[in-house]
């Protein structure tokens, strides 16, 4: 059985031999017997489950490890295409999660708070000792390091004999031995064994030696007595670094200091062969194959540190190197496979860089990566690291032109060369022969990389050496080589391959270069390079497969073709202004675009129609882009563009042609609008019309489209409803351009529309259509009567034109049926709540104003009312309270006056509500029958208004808070019976603002100040409870909790404020009450926080006698409570753990029975 149930079995059994010995069922003596008893029954259980486990793990069949089976060898018909198999991979088992026991966890956090303790009382004690560093002398300081470090001993010994706590004692083991090296060195740095044994004299070595000798002796102490891995490792580094130290004392030459540190390490496997078997040196015996390995490491990094010549330590790492690689065939450990790599490529890099073969690098370290695919081979054994040794090959491959790239940018400024030139083709045979073995999609790729840098560096010596090219034409010829000379051409092997990555990365480097070119705006490269570009791109599509490669190719060819004519017409027009300035790059797509339409029917012979539609559609687009780029200008205004837009007519004619469809039909009919636009700036340029006459042209445009479409109404229905909609989209955009030309003259347009939109709802059937020209009809009525009063009355203002358009709005609606005039009221509501809105911001708002308003919200109001669109009444109220703050922000009349008219207001808007409504909110889930009294909501606003004038009289100021909870109280029964008694409450709640503002009135003794102003939440707490009645206990038990706490700390504030005698004599009454009243009353919320207040009452009165002590006091009081408190909880549990119950657990069931019938 698992330790954990055992432990939770023990457990309760304790609890109830307990509670039965506190209830008189047992004596005491007797439970303290049974206790016993079962406490050594438990031990038993552990030890049969142990005994058990122990008998399972050794019935179980040994079964021998292999590092390194056999692969298994799968014969087939051809020799040359045998596989091996490798072994079946063991399914993966999860670790189990380690959970801790309850004693585990207990020990744990005994550990913590004596570690805690341990640093709180270290630190205060070693400010006390060194509060006078500078003061000492060096044998002091020296001897304050020892000390330090038999103060951890001592701690430790403390925690193993007395505490029993045995991972402690060892953390403090090892803090104290990792101090002793320390003392010997500060020995040395002190000068204290004489200026030869110093840090900076002779023996500086010697002091190395023994700083790591004579701790070594403990550690092997230690790891013998404790049985500790860690001391052994501890022992092993610091002999490493004795023999070290000595060597170098002896000032051998560096390879005398190496044959000494083999001659160590062969001491050492000496002695490890000969002891091993003895058991008083077997954990040495278990940790040193692991530690001799990482030796050779330890002993390369004190040679590199003791001297410094690369050259010797190159050849170290290589050697080393092949160490480890020896070590791995024989033992088998695939991770030797991680050092030997790391070590031999560095080694080869300290051999190169520090040699004659610096100048050709580049080729060794390439040479350096193929050679990792030999390794395995030249072993001539079954070695299962093939494939590891072929990743290293590649990713020491990438490293390698990682390395020689860089060095050739920033050492050679990237000049071209002949060696990297070879590496890089050496590379890319790396890859090529690695794919023959291995078969990773990724290396046919990287050979291919490697072989286009290796055109690249090719261009570059043409560009050094014959003709100059740029860098970007270098690119491009190397992309192009890669896709011409591999990518299509490379049929033979071993390049055949490499066919389909070369293609796809010429094409790469190919589109790298002309954006290159495009940046640079070398645009005669650039339409060369486009023009090569489309056709690789129409090679690729008949070498390919791949229908998404056929698909993108057959768009790219004739996109590049297009951006190849426009880039030549660039270079064309820096040479002649004309085709600069007159033309510009709007013709430029134009004739690329007429190009591209005239290839689509030479291709459309071929028959190849996916071909064709791509050069169609590219072409139809170079054109779009060619009439949309008119509208930033750089063509001739009169001509040029009139001309462009004509045969954008011709082009989309055909383009609707050939799709009948209704975006066709739209498109056309925007090419249209847009020559009549451009034939009429034409003609206004030519003619100069006045603004008048611009402004009827203007909503021409939208005209001539409805003109045409009736004209297609009985021979072209797509030309005819396409033309339509477009007609009626481009009219309300016209009409704004006319207003925006001419003002005045704009009425007769709007005049037009509303004609015009009035017989397209009259015309139309659909309902949609019939509300969306309703709608345009009432705004253009709307901006028409505002129109005629502006254009009438000389200095208007008063935004009365939304007053007399609701008023058409309303008769208009009176005339109208069905599901229309249920729409047309919607347009009413909202038009007539924006107009209220608007007249509020009219200025000056005079009386007349105001008037109009007011009114105005009535017939609103009244409009929703009939229409059942009571939900709404809250706007026009707002709106009108609004308008009434600023018609008294205005007025001249008194405060006091003011004052009375808003609480009055606020009182006829709470009659309102109630008259017309009999709930405060109704038919919640359905809109039309949603009724909300908007008049008592608004009736808050004018009781909040009223706090401006408030401070006028005392007899004002707590008005508007009593009428807001009469108001509030008023709803309880207007509400649900589930939250009627919330009204109660919030009403008690609001009632403490009258309060303070009636209390803020007087001057009140300071001594009593803050009394009064916090007592009263305790009151409301205690409201609060009553008022619901038990609901919500929790809630108002945790408000309680919170009024109390609240109340406490703003007394105990104001306390140490003022801090006399009277204060602390209120504070000690009042939470002597609270507590008393908490005892007898069994509330724990008056008892806990009245304790707590007179405790913390009697702390702060005592402040001079404890606030003096410094900081380091604190620290080393604190230290000594955590290591009391953690020796208390030791000694506790080794009472229960003999029988006795802990005294913790007894005085906390005693607590918690007593508080169990408290609220």
């Amino acid at each position: 059985m698992e330790p954990n149930k055992r432990e939770e079995e023990r457990q309760l059994f304790r609890k109830v031999l307990f509670d039965m010995r506190n209830k008189g069922y047992i004596e005491p003596e007797t439970a303290n017997d049974v206790g016993k008893a079962h406490l050594q029954y438990h031990l038993d259980l552990l030890e049969q489950d142990a005994l058990q486990e122990t008998d399972q793990i050794s019935s179980q069949p040994k079964t021998p490890v292999q590092l390194y089976p056999k692969p298994t060898v799968k014969k087939t018909a051809e020799p040359s295409a045998g596989k091996v198999e490798l072994p079946a991979t063991p399914k993966y088992v999860p670790k189990p999660k380690k959970v801790l026991t309850s004693e585990q966890i207990r020990e744990r956090n005994i550990s913590w708070l004596l570690n805690i303790g341990v640093i709180f009382l270290l630190i205060g004690g070693l400010f006390v000792a060194t509060s006078n560093w500078e003061s000492m002398s060096s044998l002091m300081k020296s001897s304050s390091i020892a000390l330090v470090s038999l103060v951890f001993f001592g701690f430790a010994y403390l925690s193993e004999k007395v505490l029993k706590i045995q991972r402690t004692a060892f953390a403090f083991i090892i803090l104290g031995s990792l101090f002793l090296p320390i003392f010997v060195l500060s020995l040395g740095w002190f000068g204290l064994l004489g200026s030869y044994l110093s840090v900076d004299g002779e023996g500086k070595f010697f002091l190395g030696f023994l700083g790591s000798f004579f701790p070594a002796l403990v550690y092997i102490a230690f790891a013998k007595k404790r049985s500790s891995r860690l001391f052994v490792w501890f022992s092993f580094v610091a002999f490493s670094f004795a023999a070290g130290f000595l060597l170098a004392a002896l000032k051998l030459g560096i390879d005398y200091f190496y044959l000494g540190i083999m001659l160590y390490n062969a001491l050492f496997i000496f002695v490890y062969f000969t002891y091993r078997n003895r058991e008083l040196l077997k954990i040495f015996a278990n940790e040193f194959p692991v530690y001799i390995q990482a030796n050779l490491i330890l002993s390369t990094l004190l040679m590199l540190f003791f001297y410094d010549n690369e050259l010797f330590y190159s050849f170290n790492l290589i050697l080393t190197a092949l160490v480890y690689l020896s070590m791995m065939f024989v033992s088998g450990k695939k991770e030797y496979h991680f050092i030997f790599s790391a070590m031999i490529v560095y080694g080869a890099y300290q051999l190169i860089e520090h040699s004659v073969f610096e100048a050709v690098d580049a080729i060794f370290y390439a040479l350096l990566a193929f050679g990792f695919v030999f390794v395995p081979k030249a072993l001539k054994g079954a070695f299962l690291l093939e494939r590891a040794f072929r990743y290293t090959s590649a990713a020491v491959s990438i490293l390698a032109f990682l390395y020689i790239t860089i060095e050739g940018f920033l050492v050679r400024g990237g000049e071209a060369s002949i060696v990297l030139l070879i590496a890089y083709l050496i590379i890319a045979g790396n890859f090529l022969f690695l794919f023959s073995i291995e078969k990773k999609r990724l290396f046919p790729y990287l050979s291919a990389a490697f072989l286009g840098s290796a055109f690249f560096e090719a261009a570059g010596l043409f560009d050094t050496y014959v003709l100059e090219i740029s860098f970007q034409s270098a690119i491009f010829t190397a992309g192009l080589l890669l896709f011409g000379l591999i990518g299509w051409l490379g049929t033979k092997k071993p390049i055949n391959i490499l066919r389909q990555p070369a293609r796809e990365l010429g094409s790469t480097a190919m589109l790298f270069s002309i954006i290159l070119a495009q940046g640079f705006q070398e645009w005669l490269e650039l339409g060369i390079m486009l023009l090569f570009f489309g056709a690789a791109v129409l090679v690729l599509r008949k070498l390919d497969d791949r229908a998404v490669v056929k698909y993108v190719a057959a768009w790219a060819a004739p996109l590049s073709f297009g951006l190849s004519v426009i880039a030549f017409w660039q270079r064309a027009g820096i040479q002649n202004a004309f085709i600069d300035i007159d033309l510009g790059f709007p013709v430029y797509f134009g004739i690329s675009g007429a190009i591209l339409l005239l290839v689509s029917i030479i291709v459309l012979k071929t028959r190849d129609s996916e071909l064709e539609k791509t050069f169609f559609y590219i072409g139809q687009g170079m054109y779009t882009l060619g009439i949309l780029l008119l509208s930033s200008g750089g063509s001739d205004p009169d001509w040029v563009r009139p001309g462009l837009m004509l045969g954008g007519i011709l082009c989309y004619w055909i383009l609707f042609k050939r799709h009948t469809q209704q975006w066709s039909s739209i498109l056309l009919g925007v090419v249209v609008l847009g020559f009549y636009f451009s034939a009429a700036a034409s003609a206004n340029g030519q003619l100069q019309l006045s603004n008048s006459i611009n402004s009827i042209i203007i909503p021409g445009g939208a005209v001539f489209l409805l003109l045409l479409s009736l004209g297609f109404r009985n021979r072209n229905r797509l030309l005819y409803w396409g033309f339509g909609w477009l007609g009626h989209l481009v009219l309300p955009f016209t009409l704004a351009l006319s207003w925006a030309v001419d003002s005045d003259w704009s009425l007769l347009s709007f005049l037009m529309a509303i004609a015009i939109y009035t017989i397209s709802s009259l015309l139309t059937e659909d309902l949609r259509k019939k509300i969306i020209f309703l709608y345009a009809a009432y705004t253009t009525v709307f901006i028409s009567v505002y129109k005629v009063l502006d254009f009438s009355i000389d200095g208007y203002y008063g935004n009365y034109e939304f007053p007399i358009a609701s008023m058409i709005f309303i008769f208009s609606w009176m005339l109208l049926k069905g599901k229309v005039k249920e729409w047309a009221a919607f347009y009413i509501s909202g038009f007539s709540m924006l107009g209220i809105g608007f007249m509020c911001f009219t200025y000056p708002f005079t009386q007349l104003v105001f008037t109009v308003t007011v009114l105005y919200g009535i017939v609103t109001l009244l409009f929703l009312h009939k229409n059942k669109l009571d939900v709404l009444g809250f706007v026009p109220l707002l709106l009108i309270f609004f308008a009434s703050i600023e018609f008294a922000a205005g007025s001249s009349f008194s405060d006091t006056l003011i004052f009375i008219a808003a609480g009055a207001a606020g009182l006829v808007h709470v009659a309102a509500g109630k008259y017309v409504y009999s709930k405060l909110y109704q038919g919640i889930g359905d809109f039309k029958k949603l009724e909300i009294d908007s008049y008592t909501i608004v009736s808050f606003l004018y009781f909040t208004y009223m706090y401006q004038f408030a401070d006028k009289a005392l007899w004002m100021a707590p008005l508007p808070g009593l009428f807001i909870a009469i108001t509030v109280w008023l709803q309880k029964s207007r509400v649900d019976r589930a939250i009627g008694f919330f009204v109660p409450a919030a009403t008690g709640v609001i009632l403490l603002q009258p309060y303070y503002e009636f209390i803020g009135r007087f001057d009140i003794p300071a001594l009593f100040e803050r009394e009064a102003w916090v007592l009263p939440l305790v009151a409301l707490a205690i409201f609060l409870r009553r008022a619901m009645k038990g609901r919500y206990l929790n809630v108002t038990s945790n408000l309680q909790w919170a009024a109390l706490l609240i109340t406490a700390i703003l007394l105990i504030q104001d306390g140490l404020a003022s801090s006399t005698v009277y204060d602390a004599l209120i504070l000690g009454t009042l939470s002597l009450v609270s507590l008393l009243t908490g005892m007898f009353l069994r509330i724990k919320s008056y008892f806990f926080i009245g304790a707590g207040v007179l405790l913390l009452n009697v702390f702060l009165q005592t402040r001079p006698f404890w606030g003096n002590l410094p900081w380091w006091g604190y620290l080393l009081v604190a230290g000594t409570l955590l290591i009391g408190i953690a020796s208390f909880n030791e000694w506790n549990k080794q009472r229960g753990e003999s029988g006795g119950e802990p005294i913790g657990e007894k005085l906390k069931q005693k607590v918690t029975n007593a508080l169990k019938g408290w609220n």
